[in-house]
């Protein structure tokens, strides 16, 4: 296994990860078990899960999957993406539901610090200074070692950057996002930038849900219950392109 740096840190990190999504609904805590474990044997020492996640299930498996190796484990969660509670203010990223939140993840890990800590997407609702506060402040309570962003875009994330410079606060080192041979788009602006201001990138759907796999019959509706079928944006407004271009009656 060979392993890179995250963004400008010095953790390192395998360059294949394992995501946790599934863990808890398609994958039965039984199963996802043995997946951890091979994937440590296999050199694997990165595995990201999220809150919103089955409702916390997926973060409950991997702690207790991961409780007797926890040290060699580079823990990456999320948080913001989904409302978790019933509270109009469970969820997005506020100085507030930070910090409720991370306690929450912490607890249902079973660990006391997370090691790659992602907001899972861009709240338009709170300034990104006051996320940034908030997650430095985890980082100096030792609850978060590395801070991170999902699914921002190219000027979202400059803007954070240029926030945790101007008050010298800890900075996005990587940001997670989508990237396969038909979601590209990140090639044009993210890219470069993350490779300027030396943000680390680690990607999700690298077979777009399973479409690239190979085991899908195009001419036909996406199974039940497969990845395919619960990511619609691959099968509708991409499935047509696809089934043109890659059809044997065309």
């Amino acid at each position: 296994m060979n392993y890179k740096k995250v963004g400008r840190s010095g953790l390192k990190i395998s360059v294949i990860g394992l995501g946790a999504l599934t863990f808890g609904d398609q994958v039965n805590e039984s199963d996802a078990e043995k997946i951890i474990k091979s994937a440590i044997d296999a050199g694997i020492n990165y595995i990201d899960t999220a809150d919103a996640y089955v409702q916390g299930r997926s973060e409950e498996i991997v702690g207790k999957a991961l409780k007797e190796r926890r040290k060699s484990i580079v823990l990456g969660s999320k948080l913001g993406r989904w409302q978790s509670g019933e509270d109009i203010n469970d969820v997005g990223l506020s100085r507030k539901y930070i910090m409720q939140e991370v306690e929450n993840s912490l607890r249902r890990l079973g660990t006391d610090y997370i090691d790659i800590y992602h907001a899972h997407r861009v709240d338009y609702d709170t300034p990104i200074e006051e996320t940034l506060r908030a997650f430095d402040d985890l980082i100096h309570q030792g609850k978060v070692r590395y801070i991170a962003c999902s699914n921002f875009r190219a000027f979202q994330l400059c803007e954070a950057l240029w926030v945790s410079d101007k008050y010298n606060l800890a900075r996005f080192e990587c940001i997670q996002i989508p990237y396969n041979l038909i979601t590209r788009d990140i090639e044009y602006e993210l890219l470069p930038c993350c490779e300027s201001e030396g943000v680390g990138v680690t990607v999700f759907n690298p077979l777009a849900a399973g479409l690239l796999s190979g085991k899908h019959d195009l001419n036909k509706a996406p199974a039940s219950g497969t990845r395919f079928s619960l990511n619609k944006n691959y099968y509708e407004d991409k499935f047509m392109f696809i089934h043109v271009v890659f059809s044997p009656s065309i």
